[in-house]
């Protein structure tokens, strides 16, 4: 049997999104690629915007230490050669408590100190 495959709009600001697709998700995942977008807020935004209410985002990054620094940037892109130079940039890691802070900004409308639970 062939699976259909949906595409989302390509750009993961738009707010037409989850008005134009009109299909809710009870899991959504965003693994590894908020420390690659401009705008990784826009990236939860659109994210959370396809959860029905009871779902679950799941968030995965590279964390902002100096393992992550020595492992993603020096050992894989310049010892290894496994990922191009220059594709991590330190200073767009996050830390688990500011992904959690982001995705519970994103919603409650900024207000960063009242989180749902559904981030994990």
């Amino acid at each position: 049997r062939r699976r259909r495959r949906r595409r989302l709009s390509e750009n993961p600001s738009s707010e037409t999104n989850n008005r134009d697709n009109h299909e809710l998700f009870d899991v959504v995942t965003a693994l590894e690629i908020i420390e690659h977008v401009p705008d990784p807020t826009s990236l939860l935004r659109s994210a959370v915007s396809l959860l029905r209410p009871d779902g679950i985002l799941f968030v995965s990054t590279i964390n902002r230490t100096w393992k992550s620094y020595g492992m993603a940037i020096v050992a894989a892109e310049y010892i290894s050669g496994k990922v191009p130079v220059g594709t991590h940039d330190w200073n767009r890691f996050w830390s688990p408590d500011e992904v959690e802070r982001m995705v519970c900004d994103v919603e409650h409308g900024g207000d960063s100190g009242s989180g749902s639970g559904r981030a994990t």
